[in-house]
């Protein structure tokens, strides 16, 4: 099935590579956990998490002093750690560049290129959502929301061969990516259950672990618990976000390496 060596090339870029991958997206990861600790000691969530919107129904969580400038920066430190390692572990894979270095090298033309793609994937898929929702929801409301993720998977995973491809300096158009897909929606779509299931398989002891204790009859209290895991909680939430992070890569580079230069996956 193709769908799935897809999924296992992907998984074994990771595996075969891992010292290439750690020093590739160390020091913006780094970054990255460093930013959600510090938004995390600076924005009290609690506060929002035990709002009671049933006793003011009018009324709206009060953000904590500081909290609109905590969200942004730490949006841009996340999003630039992202573009970073996305950009650096693309072009390992796809050019065999790079990886002897733990300062991966900022590539800032690549790297703006990338969140210009990744803003112009995020805004099509927006508006067919939308409109997909606006035509059928009204005629077929339980089909409205499985429709849209399926549509929003095939257009992500078709469209997204723009990001690999920005990333080594061989840019596609929206055109041409959709074209190298031709037929393949069905893959697609296969190869992101497997993705989903496998992210879910490797959240579960998390949830588990941050669940154990709280009130589920209460929603305030599953979500304090949930927004508050412990030490050991947190220490394997970013392992794994770092593990789903360069899984998400590996695929899209071995989408791009596959279907536009015709690599084999063995």
């Amino acid at each position: 099935m193709l769908s799935w060596n897809i999924f296992r090339r992907a998984v074994m870029l990771i595996v075969d590579n891992l010292g290439a991958a750690l020093r590739v997206s160390a020091l913006p990861y780094a970054a990255f956990i460093a930013v959600n600790l510090w938004f995390a000691g600076t924005v009290d969530m609690e506060a929002i998490a035990t709002f009671d919107p049933e006793a003011d129904p009018g009324a709206l969580p009060a953000l904590p002093e500081g909290s609109v400038t905590a969200v942004f920066l730490t949006l841009f430190v996340q999003t630039l750690a992202f573009i970073w390692i996305a950009v650096a572990w693309h072009r390992f894979v796809l050019l065999a560049e790079g990886g002897a270095s733990w300062v991966p090298p900022l590539r800032g033309r690549e790297m703006l290129g990338y969140l210009g793609r990744s803003i112009l994937i995020v805004l099509i898929l927006s508006a067919v959502g939308i409109a997909t929702l606006l035509l059928v929801a009204p005629i077929l409301p339980f089909v409205a929301i499985p429709l849209v993720v399926i549509l929003s998977i095939i257009l992500s995973y078709r469209l997204g061969l723009i990001l690999p491809a920005g990333a080594i300096g061989r840019p596609l158009t929206l055109t041409q990516a959709w074209q190298a897909t031709k037929g393949q929606s069905g893959t697609v779509v296969l190869l992101a259950i497997l993705t989903y299931l496998a992210a879910l398989l490797l959240q579960v002891p998390a949830l588990i672990d941050a669940m154990g204790g709280a009130d589920l009859s209460d929603p305030a209290a599953a979500v304090e618990a949930l927004s508050a895991p412990g030490p050991v909680a947190m220490l394997y939430n970013f392992v794994i976000s770092w593990i789903l992070l360069m899984l998400g890569i590996s695929v899209l580079s071995t989408l791009y390496g596959h279907f536009v230069e015709g690599r084999r996956l063995d």
